[in-house]
């Protein structure tokens, strides 16, 4: 009788074993699951933080759009863009380039990256400056006169190659006004056209180097020339598009001797070499036909209408231009 007891309660502990095993393989396998769930990259501790980031940005947001509102309203609705970028100093720091909008402004508090236009993307009104003897610029120019367009500087250092499709030629720091073909003799931009209240200006000289890709068709050149001059030439407080010059286009008005230069001329490739079959591409020539500068670019910019000017001034390349005032 003792013995059959002694037998049931060893039984009774073998199985109390087992089942405390069991218990903590479960408790543990609870425990790994509680923890994923909380700190894991979906955990809920995640989510919470991400949940506060993204209030604590928009709480800035909203903060900063209440004062934009508040001097709008002391200005019928209007607010200046040295002010926006007043309020938006208050918060952090504006980095990036180009117009305001398309700013990111870095929060001092969170360091977090907010994109102007989705605080303010109205319309800003400029501070009108009030400037005596200013008249329309269309009233005043004629073809082949200078203009004193600024297109910035480069950024970078690019040599020039014959590699297919590539720029190059110019060097960081350097003006983009100024030529770099036939011995860096001039700059500047000159009005290629006037038609109505649209003004084109074509560069004086040729700013950069271009190679044709020869598994470009005529069209895919054009539209990659194109796109450089929208992209390292359009100044947009004055011009409204950007293009290279076009064979077709602009031979006409380019002939015209007002804008032969210093008795250079920069044709178009095909003008004196039809098998280089370049539309776009052109050189300088002098007057005995010597070609010193093949496969360059040369942009011509669209300024918006409008344009105002008060006369001229020196354009650093030796020539008086009309100065310009948006």
């Amino acid at each position: 009788m003792e013995k059959n007891l002694t037998g049931k309660k060893r039984n009774n502990k073998g199985i109390t074993l087992i089942a405390l095993i069991i218990t903590s393989i479960i408790l543990l396998i609870l425990a790994g699951i509680s923890i994923a769930s909380l700190t894991g990259e979906n955990g809920i501790l995640t989510k919470a933080t991400v949940s506060k980031e993204e209030n604590d940005r928009e709480s800035i947001k909203e903060q900063i759009k209440i004062q934009i509102m508040g001097k709008q309203s002391e200005n019928e609705g209007k607010i200046e863009e040295a002010l926006l970028k007043e309020i938006l100093g208050k918060y952090g720091d504006l980095q990036g380039s180009g117009e305001l909008k398309e700013q990111t402004l870095v929060t001092t508090e969170g360091s977090y990256k907010i994109k102007v236009s989705e605080i303010y993307n109205e319309k800003m009104e400029e501070k009108e400056e009030i400037i005596e003897n200013a008249s329309l610029l269309v009233t005043q120019i004629e073809v082949g006169d200078f203009v004193n367009y600024e297109a910035g500087e480069w950024e970078e250092t690019v040599e020039a190659t014959k590699n297919n499709g590539a720029f190059g030629g110019y060097t960081k720091g350097n003006s983009k006004n100024k030529s770099i073909a036939a011995g860096d003799y001039t700059g500047g931009w000159q009005v290629l056209s006037v038609e109505d209240d649209t003004i084109e200006l074509v560069h004086a000289g040729c700013p950069a180097r271009y190679f044709r890709n020869v598994s470009y068709s005529q069209t895919e050149s054009i539209r990659h020339l194109n796109e450089f001059c929208k992209n390292y030439f359009l100044n947009s407080k004055f011009a409204r598009d950007a293009r290279c010059v076009e064979y077709h286009k602009d031979y006409s008005a380019l002939s015209n001797s007002a804008m032969l230069n210093n008795l250079r001329y920069f044709w178009f490739a095909t003008q004196g070499s039809p098998n280089l079959w370049a539309w776009c591409e052109v050189r300088a020539t002098d007057t005995a036909g010597s070609d010193y500068s093949p496969w360059s670019v040369r942009p011509v910019v669209v300024l918006k209408s409008g344009i105002k000017t008060t006369g001229k001034a020196d354009n650093g390349y030796g020539q008086s231009g009309w100065v310009l005032i948006p």
